[in-house]
């Protein structure tokens, strides 16, 4: 034993593996660990109950009390918290964050928060169980997850105190490696596991294995905490029987399908050398990171390699286990226990906490911007996504502001964007993720910026039970017809008679009646706000370096012209009406298009009075209009906003993703399990009237018509289409062939663009170079595209190297998709030149230049 480290370590944790792993590996490197009994009454198999007394040199009615107290799922009492923080250097809680959060309430010195996969988020139930207040406040905490792929998957503010170190298994699994031989014989049994069947989370897994895997060939091996009858399940074994029962097995089934966590019994089966078949999308599968022998994306597909394993087909089996050595290393004790020695070295007698790899500011260039942070409005209710490891929105404006935000910090100018109290943490992680210098950007909630508006406002919606709200819910909410004439009306005008015009105009009354009201109750509000509250201070509102930190004049939020903002951003000209009272002096607007103006006339976007109110005012205050393209540059002094040319900047938005390069391990697997073995075109965007899916629709049914053996798919990212156009794929029996998939992450985007056999853009208008054109050239997606003024302006004669179909053309813009279809490669050879044209005049660094140059107007 190493005597040097004299540290005495807590460690809580009570796992059956760890117990026989890291804490001997502790004491091992010569620290003094206390591990308590597991006393609690919440049974689990998992558990090591037979607890015995460890060297110590804690007093001995120390040692007693700590002995004697129920630390797992309690919390701690005054005596104990004093007791832990006179006589323990370092606490190591493991796998449980309610542990955790018991622990730091109480416990004042270095915590390590040692992880080995879950079932869901650790950092979203940090959030819910108020652990990620308690971590924000401290520096001497680490997050040691077992593997990069669990910790990829946690919001950024956990993982900017990480150490990944993995763990091992047993040394009596690793007595029995390559002991499973394919020549000797096999029983004709499968194994699963299913432990705990009491347990409500296995007690549903076990639901799905008898509904899936019933036959007797499966075997349900794991603990089990009371008798069961049922004939596969094989019930609690002594641990050497469990282990040999293995080396029998024709192979193993792993039928979770949780991202992040991985049950041990798969992997021991391959310690053993015997060949493993996983589902997609679970953790094991994050492992391969490829597709594998042993890979399954469906019960039917599992049951027959299932089949060949059992007929012990010599190929197959050989090629799974050709395929696994690489995880046999990741739990393997010669490759854990230096990690597990370095990392815990480190910690305890290291140089301190981590630090964030972007919190070093180049100090020449720092010094080149005033320390006045931008404010960027962004609450935007429900756009922020956080999905396996990455946040995203499917929202244009905001992403739009996400690569303003990084080209800002990446010259180290500080942003602050606000948020809805229920969603500071997606709001900070979507646009923070992506910045160089991610502790640049600060989060705010709207209730303590203190201009007030916005909040009553919401309130006034959700509250506003009046005889016209009433109306509208019954017009829109609870009468099938009235949808379907408002939807109608919508998309084919021409099919209603005078009475339902009629509703409809009488709809749109109430609607602007009643945006009113709510617009002069909230303006009413502000003003009352505005009284009591010109001054306030942000507090508790900033994720990973808080506000309260920075200097004084980023920790003042005033409502008065004297509020020391470098500037204000406005993305869009009527969602935030709180800004007309508020009083900033710069206000930049963005506004990529008013659609009203471009669809005049036909009923897709109505235009409403209270919003061009809004929206008039909006661009009076303002210092400078922010557009994406000379066609809107054209058009928005003579649309009824009535922006002056003087105050309008123009220039191209960059692309939206950074991620360029990701494979299937960080996309849906649900996504790639329905569309991997199929022809799917792809046209990501929401269902507003501008992007005419009514035309896109009818085209995929003339397609399918026309050749029924490509067996096109249709796919959109949206949660809904509009009722008739549902109409049109049902009577057309098409719709099994509609794939709808909203909120997915980039990763998936890119997935689908890779793999779609086009980008099928049926818009009429947009307000800028479609966001869908750009991302499909950076991912090598085909493009066929009705004729749209945003794209052939701003390509002008390099738009023939694109499939450009005639507008409304659905003849045209058929045969160009099945053309795409059968032509591929062709297809997208001749786009490379576009791609080129589009890479320069897009690129994240002109578009820096751009907004250096804008920022310096802002201040001039």
């Amino acid at each position: 034993m190493n005597t040097m480290n004299k540290k005495r370590i807590f460690w809580l944790g009570m796992h059956k593996v760890l117990v026989r792993t890291e804490l001997p590996a502790l004491r091992e490197m010569g620290y003094e660990v206390f591990n308590p009994p597991y006393l609690s009454n919440v049974q689990d198999q998992s558990a090591e109950l037979n607890w015995t007394q460890s060297e110590s040199s804690l007093p001995e009615d120390i040692y007693e009390k700590l002995s004697k107290y129920n630390f797992f799922y309690n919390s701690i009492s005054n005596e104990v918290a004093e007791i832990l923080n006179e006589y323990f250097d370092a606490i190591i809680v493991t796998i449980n964050p309610d542990w955790l959060v018991s622990i730091l309430e109480v416990f004042k010195k270095t915590i390590i928060y040692r992880t080995y996969g879950q079932i869901g988020i650790l950092s979203e139930s940090l959030l819910h169980n108020g652990g990620y207040k308690l971590i924000q406040e401290r520096e001497n905490f680490w997050f040691v997850p077992h593997c990069e792929e669990t910790a990829s998957d946690e919001q950024h503010w956990l993982k900017n105190k990480l150490k990944v170190c993995p763990y091992w298994l047993t040394d009596d699994v690793f007595a029995l490696q390559g002991k499973w031989e394919h020549r000797k014989p096999k029983k004709p049994h499968i194994g699963l596991t299913c432990p705990n069947i009491t347990n409500p989370y296995y007690q549903g897994h076990f639901n799905y294995l008898k509904a899936y895997f019933e036959q007797r060939c499966f075997r349900y091996f794991g603990a089990q905490l009371e008798e069961n009858a049922d004939p596969n399940v094989v019930g609690t074994l002594p641990r050497e029987r469990y282990l040999e029962e293995f080396l029998f097995l024709s192979g193993y089934l792993y039928t979770y399908r949780e991202r992040n966590v991985c049950f041990l019994p798969p992997i021991e089966m391959m310690v053993f050398g015997g060949p493993v078949l996983y589902f997609s999308g679970s953790l094991l599968h994050r492992y391969f990171n490829a597709k594998t022998p042993g890979l399954v994306w469906n019960e039917d597909e599992a049951l027959r390699k299932a089949k060949l394993l059992i007929k012990g087909d010599s190929q197959f089996v050989t090629e799974i286990i050709a395929s696994q050595p690489p995880i046999v290393e990741r739990y393997s004790k010669s490759f854990g226990l230096p990690v597990f020695r370095r990392v815990i070295s480190e910690i305890l007698d290291g140089t301190g906490p981590p630090k964030s790899a972007s919190a070093a500011i180049n100090k020449k260039s720092s010094e080149r911007f005033a320390p006045s942070p931008v404010l960027l409005f962004a609450h935007f209710r429900g756009a922020y996504v956080f999905s396996n490891g990455e946040y995203s929105t499917m929202h244009g404006i905001p992403r739009v502001m996400r690569q303003f935000v990084r080209a800002l910090t990446s010259v180290n100018v500080p942003v602050v964007v606000t948020a809805w109290s229920d969603d500071l943490i997606n709001t900070h992680g979507f646009y923070s993720s992506q910045c160089d210098n991610p502790d640049l950007v600060s989060v705010v909630s709207v209730d303590d910026l203190g201009i007030g508006v916005t909040k009553a406002q919401e309130v006034a919606i959700k509250k506003n039970e009046g005889i016209i709200s009433k109306v509208l819910k019954f017009f829109v909410g609870r009468s099938s017809f009235f949808r379907s004439i408002r939807d109608r009306h919508i998309h084919n005008p021409s099919t209603l008679n005078l009475i339902e015009l009629i509703l409809v105009g009488l709809y749109r009354v109430l609607l602007r009646i009643q945006n009113k009201a709510v617009y002069s109750a909230a303006c009413l509000r502000a003003k009352v706000i505005k009284l009591t509250n010109k001054v306030l201070a942000i507090k508790n509102s900033v994720l990973r370096k808080k506000i309260r930190e920075q200097p004084q004049n980023h920790v003042r939020v005033c409502g008065t012209r004297s509020a020391p903002w470098r500037y204000v951003i406005i993305p869009h000209y009527y969602l935030f009406p709180e800004v007309l009272t508020a009083g900033f002096d710069r206000v930049l607007s963005y506004i990529p298009d008013y659609m009203p103006y471009l669809f005049k006339g036909r009923n897709y976007f109505p235009e409403d009075g209270s919003h061009l109110e809004v929206g008039r005012k909006v661009v009076g205050l303002s210092t400078r209009v922010l557009t994406n393209s000379a066609f809107t540059t054209e058009y928005l002094p003579n649309c009824p906003l009535r922006v002056p040319k003087e105050k309008i900047v123009a220039f191209p938005m960059p692309f939206l993703s950074i991620r360029k390069d990701v494979g299937e391990e960080k996309s849906d697997h649900k996504v790639i399990s329905k569309l991997s073995e199929k022809k799917f075109i792809f046209y990501p965007t929401q269902p507003h009237p501008n992007k005419r899916l009514d035309l896109l629709i009818r085209s995929w049914i003339l397609i399918n018509k026309l050749r029924p053996d490509l067996l096109l798919e249709l796919t959109f990212t949206c949660g809904d289409i509009p009722p008739p156009l549902w109409d049109l794929i049902r009577k057309e029996r098409l719709e099994p062939s509609i794939h709808l998939f909203p909120g997915i992450s980039d990763s998936t985007l890119s997935w689908l663009y890779k793999n779609a056999v086009c980008l099928a853009f049926t818009s009429e208008f947009e307000g800028n170079f479609p966001t869908q054109v750009l991302e499909a050239l950076e991912y090598r997606c085909p493009i066929v595209a009705m004729e749209n003024p945003l794209i052939t302006n701003e390509l002008g004669e390099i738009s023939r190297h694109l499939l450009i179909a005639p507008f409304a053309d659905i003849d045209s813009f058929s045969n160009y998709v099945i053309y795409t279809a059968e032509n591929r490669n062709e297809v997208l050879k001749h786009q490379e030149n576009v791609l080129d044209f589009v890479r320069g005049l897009h690129s994240f660094e002109g578009f820096t230049k751009n907004v250096i140059e804008l920022d310096r107007l802002m201040q001039g």
